[in-house]
């Protein structure tokens, strides 16, 4: 009799449960429908700021089966409120399949996405603009978002079949269709699960009537259950479709041509993976500035080929890896306008570029005048407080060999009053085992070397460097063979009107280390070594007039401490130096009539001495500068001054001095 009470006990309370599941699922049935659909229609409306409607919604919670017909977005409001309003997109339907353990997982877990018979228009318009810019500029997050991770889902047997697109290009009175668009992809997974693979990748679409089909085999009832899809492109030109790029971007891409051969690999074993894998690379490449923004519109890169070998790349999983990177025959062109902007910073910065530049030179200007005013630091600015920002996870990239071999590098200034160019020729660069984020026990390795294009004329000026490097630390050793002292000479003469001439050979090692605490033992770390700097021929000359030469300066063991403001010197010898020293009526020497701005028969000014506070007699400590051994071979020099006490002239000179 017990027994018999309990199993009607258990049988009343599951029939109970069966009763409130069936209720629930019609209470589902019924009301969830009306409510999806107003809910998409209002939250979606003022996502985009369009209007957006839906036909109908058809929810089976049994199945957790969702079905959406008729969802339309439609265009901009027209200017004219009697025009009937079109649709920017139109889907006929959505089917989406999803699983119980969506909800277990928190993050959408579908068996299948069907989206059918969607139908897009788009319109390019003057000046480059589109006429879903607005909707962009809505989706677009605030820049003062914080990052985070990666959106968590399983998307399986994605399937878009009859897709139409009509693309008007009205500046050039062109129209583009696409018709019978087809894609279908196995799945698209950043979670660990196992669902049933019905779907095989395929694209497939006519472009203005031109059909296009991709072929896809693969092994869904293997173990693997792998389904590969290759991808191949030929000597693709882009030029026709260029005028569709956005007048937004910072660069403007003018010519490329493309090749493709690409496997795209769907794998379960058993975690769900998309490989992409193969080589693409993109020839004939020439890149512009925007004269829209910051931008001078002339190029800013072209290159020959860039060639990108892919072993594994794991989208989902944020994994890069790459077998090799090739870039041939690159020139770089930088350029500096009047306004100090450089023409590879976006416009946002441009006003911090000018200032940054405007200080610049504004403190080499005082420090040349006034050697003092170089070890005085500016006052530290108040420290903003900062919110903590939530990290997103970071890509991991691995890219086994990076090489680039006959480059160039182009460098106008239009800054100064007279401009100046630069050109290097003859890039090479090797580098391997490169890896972000950086890892410290396996720095990156490089080398290379550049010269100087001195145009028709024949020069051996060579750079060449080696190294290792990560992001808290880097050494290089390089080496400079007959490198121009004129090739600064259009900086040096916005404060020096006499020319520079010489030539530098040295060797120099450079060791870095970033600061890994706020302690003074914990700072920043910059070492340079020189075993070697040799300067020959070194002459500063007025017209034809040599005011000082130097036949060679030969300087050994040199180490510079930057953060400890030292410098130590083994040996300094000077090989046949000679100077004029002069001094006028006026008690000017000869050094300041060489500076720019000097007005000759201008009187001294007697400036006030400054006041003394305890702010100047605790200003940032003057470099420390100790030479060991110092040697003085053929020496000459030629003495006048002119602002004696009885007004006589002295002269003399002195030669072949030694020391």
């Amino acid at each position: 009799m017990t027994n018999a009470l309990q199993n009607n006990k258990w049988i009343r309370r599951a029939a109970w449960a069966v009763c409130s599941v069936v209720v629930i699922w019609g209470l589902a049935y019924a009301v969830v429908p009306s409510i999806a659909r107003s809910q998409i229609e209002k939250l979606a409306s003022e996502k985009l700021g369009r209007q957006v409607t839906v036909g109908a919604v058809d929810f089976k919670p049994w199945s957790l089966e969702l079905a959406i017909t008729d969802l339309a977005i439609s265009k901009a409001e027209s200017p004219n409120p009697a025009a009937p309003q079109s649709q920017q997109l139109k889907i006929g339907r959505i089917y989406i399949d999803a699983e119980l353990s969506s909800l277990l997982r928190l993050a959408p877990v579908v068996n299948a996405l069907e989206v059918s018979d969607p139908v897009a228009s788009l319109t390019r318009l003057a000046d480059g603009r589109y006429d879903i810019d607005d909707v962009l500029a809505r989706l677009k997050p605030a820049d003062s978002q914080p990052a985070s991770d990666p959106t968590r889902f399983a998307l399986y047997n994605l399937v878009l079949t009859g897709g139409q697109v009509d693309f008007n290009d009205l500046p050039a009175g062109k129209t583009h269709a696409l018709r019978d668009l087809t894609l279908s992809v196995p799945f698209l997974s950043n979670l660990q699960s196992k669902l049933e693979i019905k779907t095989s990748p395929r694209l497939a679409f006519k472009l203005n009537g031109s059909p296009f089909d991709s072929a896809a085999e693969g092994t869904p009832f293997a173990q693997t259950r792998k389904t590969d899809a290759t991808l191949k492109l030929s000597d693709l030109d882009l030029s026709p479709y260029l005028a569709y790029i956005p007048a937004s971007l910072p660069v403007r891409l003018q010519s490329a041509v493309l090749n493709v051969d690409a496997k795209v690999a769907f794998e379960q074993t058993p975690a769900t993976v998309v490989r992409v894998s193969g080589v693409v690379s993109a020839n004939k490449v020439r890149l512009m500035g925007n004269p829209g923004s910051n931008k001078t519109g002339k190029e800013l890169l072209a290159f020959d080929q860039l060639r990108i070998s892919m072993e594994d790349i794991r989208p989902l999983e944020q994994s890069v890896k790459l077998s090799a990177v090739e870039l041939t025959s690159p020139t770089l062109s930088i350029t500096r306008d009047r306004a100090g902007r450089l023409n590879l910073l976006a416009s946002a910065d441009a006003s911090a570029t000018k200032s940054i530049a405007n200080d610049a030179r504004k403190t080499w200007a005082e420090s040349i005048k006034d050697p003092k005013k170089a070890t005085q630091s500016p006052p530290a600015a108040p420290v903003q407080p900062t919110q903590p920002m939530q990290s997103a996870t970071p890509w991991k990239v691995q890219i086994a060999s990076v090489s680039v071999r006959s480059g160039r590098v182009n460098w106008l200034d239009e800054s100064l009053v007279t401009p100046a160019q630069v050109a290097l020729a003859k890039l090479s660069l090797d580098a391997s085992a490169i890896a972000l984020p950086f890892v410290a026990s396996a720095p990156l390795q490089f080398k290379g070397s550049l010269g100087l294009d001195a145009g028709p004329l024949d020069t051996a000026a060579l750079l060449s460097f080696t190294g290792k490097a990560t992001d808290q630390a880097a050494q290089v050793t390089a080496t400079l063979a007959s490198w121009p002292l004129n090739m600064a000479a259009k900086y040096i003469g916005q404060f020096l009107l006499p020319a520079l001439n010489g030539q530098l050979d040295a060797e120099m090692g450079i060791d870095w280390k970033a600061a890994s605490g706020s302690t003074a033992d914990k700072a920043q770390a910059l070492q340079i070594t020189a075993p070697q700097i040799a300067l020959r021929d070194v002459q500063l000359a007025q017209g034809k007039v040599s005011l000082v030469s130097v036949k060679r300066v030969d300087v050994a063991g040199i180490d510079i401490d930057v953060p400890g403001q030292t410098f130590k010197a083994a040996k300094m010898q000077l090989s046949q130096p000679k100077a004029l020293v002069e001094r006028d009526a006026d008690k000017r020497w000869m050094f300041e009539r060489w500076m720019v701005g000097h007005v000759a028969n201008a009187s001294p000014a007697k400036a006030p001495p400054p006041p003394t506070t305890a702010a100047t007699k605790a200003s940032a400590p003057s470099w420390a500068v100790a030479i060991n051994e110092l040697q003085l071979e053929g020496g000459a020099m030629s003495f006048s001054d002119k602002a004696t006490a009885n007004n006589k002239p002295v002269a003399f000179e002195v030669s072949a001095a030694n020391a």
